[in-house]
């Protein structure tokens, strides 16, 4: 595999460059137990100093590159015209969001569509050639993108790095986005799939016993919240659960009692302001998310906010890996979710990326650390199914 310049990125590292620090990252490969029974491990370059963003991300966000923000079929199937400013707002910012990444396989990944009940599409990968492979495990992906924003487009290529490296065939889910549609339509949406990968397994020859669930940021919110239905409605078609750098409340006053603070994040004075602007608009997010995507719903409400998910159901739910990124205002969610699980009797593992930010996975092949997330992640399925 060999990185190659684009005209729509500021910054494309050299293969050598990438691969020193692939490899790097992939060294630090333990966890240690922490006080909350989580297993724990933090991951940073040399180069990245202590309170600072890796210099590859601080040269993106000098020159960021251009959006990548295909329309959601189903959503686009709705019949909606904007009449607050916040709709207007939040279709606006719909359009500034994802990033153009690469395409990391060195193997043939066929490529299908599918609809499940109530016409949820999906974008289906797999290996062509499964020759011995016999059943494989399954993937359901959730991409991220605010709840309002986002496309299977943006995290195709990391879904096919997953059914090629795991091996498994990965089903990314188009649900409905806000504000055309409101809670509960995108969770609803979400366990339709995987309700209907669990019914098709064997047309895909997909094990039924190992369907994990995976989802960036509001598609890590909906991936909780996936196993918080499963394990809630006593279905069990999850084996485990995958969220990058999710969000888990969209309550302030639960975020207030998980003691968010300025003193959880060190930011040395030179970066601090792009640093803290970044992370300023990310908290702000929440007034755009409660009118359009909460809405009649209750921000206590567990599918909304899977920190209060209720240990009698927490305790049922499936094994959890939980990946953060340093310089987020959803990194303390992160961790707390695993500490949930954890403290109530769920195998929980969590990484923290040190120097990156918000979505560093959209960057997939370009930021190093988002090829060995998902090696990370491949990692931990693998090991839960003994491959």
């Amino acid at each position: 595999m060999i990185l190659m310049a684009r005209s729509d990125y500021a910054y494309t590292p050299t293969t050598k460059e990438y691969f020193e620090d692939l490899h790097e990252l992939m060294a630090q490969a333990a966890f240690h137990h922490d006080e909350n029974h989580v297993w724990h491990k933090d991951k940073r370059l040399k180069k990245v100093e202590p309170g600072s963003l890796d210099p590859i991300v601080k040269q993106t966000l000098e020159t960021p590159s251009a959006p990548y923000a295909p329309a959601s079929k189903i959503t686009s199937q709705a019949n909606f015209t904007p009449t607050t400013g916040v709709e207007k707002k939040v279709l606006q910012i719909r359009q500034t969001f994802g990033s153009h990444n690469f395409d990391l396989t060195t193997e043939d990944i066929k490529t299908e569509h599918a609809l499940a009940e109530n016409r949820v599409p999906l974008e289906i990968y797999a290996p062509r050639d499964r020759k011995g492979l016999g059943d494989l495990p399954a993937m359901v992906y959730i991409h991220g993108g605010g709840f309002f924003a986002g496309a299977v487009e943006v995290t195709r290529n990391m879904c096919k790095y997953y059914a090629e490296k795991i091996p498994a065939v990965v089903f990314s889910v188009d649900y409905r986005l806000t504000p055309e549609y409101a809670a509960p339509d995108a969770a609803n949406d979400c366990y339709t799939a995987v309700s209907w990968v669990h019914q098709h397994a064997a047309d895909y020859q997909v094990n039924p016993n190992q369907i994990v669930v995976n989802g960036d940021s509001s598609g890590g919110n909906l991936s909780a919240v996936m196993s918080y239905f499963d394990a809630q409605r006593g279905n069990h078609y999850l084996a485990g659960q995958v969220e990058l750098y999710p969000v888990t409340s969209l309550d302030p006053k639960l975020s207030d009692q998980h003691q968010w603070s300025w003193d959880q994040y060190h930011i040395i004075p030179s970066e601090y302001e792009n640093i803290s602007t970044a992370m300023k608009q990310m908290k702000d997010s929440n007034n755009l998310i409660d009118p359009t995507y909460v809405r009649n719903m209750s921000v206590d409400d567990p599918s909304i906010s899977p920190l209060l998910i209720p240990a009698e159901v927490a305790k049922k739910m499936v094994p959890a890996l939980v990946v953060t990124d340093e310089f987020d205002y959803l990194r303390p969610q992160g961790y707390d979710y695993a500490k949930l699980m954890a403290q109530n009797g769920v195998e929980a593992h969590y990484i923290n990326y040190k120097g990156m930010m918000h979505a560093f996975t959209d960057k997939f092949g370009i930021y190093p650390q988002a090829q060995d997330c998902a090696l990370e992640v491949i990692k931990w399925i693998r090991q839960r199914f003994n491959q």
